[in-house]
Order: structure tokens, then sequence, then C-alpha cells
């Protein structure tokens, strides 16, 4: 489905290195988490290079080492038990990594034991094979994980805090996505999701805002196809008869009144789709605008479980063959769930999961 957005033991230095500082600009960079409490993005790098140590992201005592910042920017509860903390954990970090340089994501997953990199029980033995993939001796590979801990760390606490509207951010129509979340059920027939998004005026007297749900049109659908959808709250939905089609809804939602620049609005619809036989093991978004925060939540069949399940963080093409794995693989917990984070993702990319039945 696609959603339109017409919308020797090898150490890593901790803080106060002089190599963090440069990564920094020289600067010590701070951010505020959207419950008020700040964050420093030197303390972010110092956790995250307390999560490579053993085993990585798989050791057993990773709990423990977790701290404040990670759990906040996780969504890690403090009651929240081991099992899960880790999972929360492993699908932030695998969606974070995405949008670094190639040379660096490997470098992170590396340190972190993720896949496609080594999983190697100990850090030396996962740096000796990094080492050898990016054909530079194990210290260089040490040096990489650092630059790449940086970007990492430089990530996770921009997206803990709102940022102004700028002159170099697009905004058709005069406004722009805050926050998406989506919740896909497969569990349903047929399938539907459920789309709660917080929009922004960029300019003043917004009345509108046009909204498009789609799925391919190449499937062998049966003729009573037809794609709808229910605006649970936050104003009227408007289909438009011109640009819908049986397998995609177009038209608007007239806000309950206008907004003028920087007020926000939150809306929630369920969309209908097709029959879970029909629909296609895919489901993105390629944002058209400024889009600061996208959270996908997906609900699928624990009696029919997919065998493979891949994270599509800013894909330019999906191709063909959708066996073939494009992103970081993401587990399946025990009630047949995935949650996975997007934040400011690129126009023109492609995000979201891909999935083998």
């Amino acid at each position: 489905m696609r959603v339109g957005f017409a919308t020797s033991s090898i150490r890593l230095p901790l803080s106060g290195n002089a190599n963090y500082a440069a990564l920094l600009g020289g600067m010590s960079q701070v951010a505020r988490f959207r419950d008020g409490a700040l964050v420093h993005v030197e303390q972010m790098i110092q956790e995250l290079a307390q999560l490579r140590r053993g085993h990585g992201v798989h050791a057993e005592d990773l709990p423990t080492r977790l701290g404040e910042s990670l759990r906040r920017a996780c969504g890690i509860d403090p009651d929240e038990n081991s099992a899960a903390a880790r999972q929360k954990l492993i699908d932030h970090i695998s969606a974070m990594v995405e949008a670094l340089p190639p040379d660096l994501r490997l470098a992170v997953q590396s340190a972190y034991a993720l896949p496609p990199a080594s999983q190697a029980r100990f850090l030396k033995d996962r740096m000796a094979w990094l080492g050898e993939r990016i054909d530079r001796d194990p210290r260089t590979a040490t040096r990489r994980v650092q630059a790449g801990l940086g970007l990492l760390a430089e990530r996770m606490t921009r997206t803990t805090t709102d940022r102004p509207f700028g002159a170099g951010d697009h905004a058709p129509d005069g406004w722009y996505v805050n926050r998406l979340r989506a919740v896909l059920r497969l569990t349903t027939d047929p399938v539907q999701l459920m789309e709660e998004r917080v929009i922004v005026a960029a300019r003043d007297a917004l009345a509108e805002v046009p909204v498009s749900w789609s799925v391919p049109g190449d499937l062998d659908l049966p003729g009573d196809t037809r794609v709808d959808a229910e605006l649970i709250y936050g104003g009227e939905l408007v289909r438009s008869s011109g640009r819908s089609t049986p397998t995609t809804w177009a038209g608007s939602i007239k806000l309950p009144r206008l907004l003028n620049v920087g007020e926000r609005h939150e809306y929630h619809v369920r969309i209908s789709t097709v029959g879970r036989r029909y629909f296609r093991p895919c489901y993105v978004i390629s944002p058209c605008r400024r889009c600061d925060e996208f959270e996908l939540r997906i609900k699928f069949d624990t009696a029919a479980p997919p065998r493979r399940v891949w994270c599509l963080s800013g894909v330019p093409d999906l191709g063909n063959d959708r066996t073939v794995p494009r992103g970081s693989e993401v587990r399946v917990d025990s009630a047949g769930e995935i949650t996975l984070q997007f934040p400011n993702p690129r126009r023109g990319l492609n995000y979201g999961v891909r999935w083998v039945p």
C-alpha cells in the first residue's frame, strides 16, 4: 500500500574526548524532549557508546546499560520488561542507521552486532570483521564507528524537539506534517489503516488540506474493490469524484477553523483498503512535503506471521522483485507486531516496510 502526502580490547572514547568535540562542531549541542527534559548530544553519544561492548544489543545486561536519554528517545518506559526494552532499542536504532552513509551505517551495525554486520560475541572480533570489509585496520574501523555514533546521536537528538519552519522547507498548499502515526491492521478483512496526523500551517487562513490513499492498481482485484476513508475526528472529509478511483481515495479535509502560521491541527482517519488475500506485502509513504516524524505500527496475524520483514528507510526505488531485501531486517514480536520510527523522512524517498508472507 502507498500513502500519498498530498500529503587488546578495542574501546570507544566517551564524552569529553576531543574527537567527539570535533564531530559536534566544537560546541555542546542541546535539544529538548517533548516532555520538556533537556538532552545533550554528548550525553547521547556516551550512552550509545556504552551499548557496543560485549555482544552489543544482544548482551544479557543490555537493559542495565540503557541511559535516560536513550530510554526517552526509544520510547522505553521505566517499568518496561527486558525483552520489550531490547526490541524497542533494536527497532529504533535499526531505523535510524538506515539514513547514515553506507560506510558509517555498516560501522554502527558492526558495533552493535546488528545484521547484516557480524554477529560475533566480542567487539574486537566485530571490529576485525569490519576492518576486513572496508580494507582497513581495526583502529580505522573503530574510528568509523566513532564517526557513525556521532551522526546517530545527532539524528536521535534532532528528532526530540520541534523546529521552526524555515525557508528551505517544502510546504505546498501552505502546510506540513509535524507527526504522522500510522497503524496497519493485517488482522482485519479488508485490511485497515489508521492514521493520526498533526499538521502545522505555513501560511495564514489555511482552510483545508488535500489527502489521498491508494493501493496498487495492477493487482487482480475483484470488481467491487473500493478504498474507503472515514474521518474519526478533526474536520470534514470531502471526497473528490474526479480524482478518486476504485483503488485511490482522493479529496480533502475541511478544517473546523482557519489556521494561521505556526498553528497546529490534529486529525484521525480510518481507511479500509482491499481484502487480505489481495494486499501487496508492502506499506510505504513517499513524502512530498516536510514531515518531522513518521511512526509506523503493523499488526500481523499471529496465525500466519510473515517469514521475513524489512525496514525501508529512505529507499529511492522499491524495485520490481519484492522478495529482494532492501533494508534492515525487522523481527516481529510474539503479539505479531512491529513498531518503527522514521525521523525527518525526506521528500521523494520511500519509508515503510516490506515483508514476505
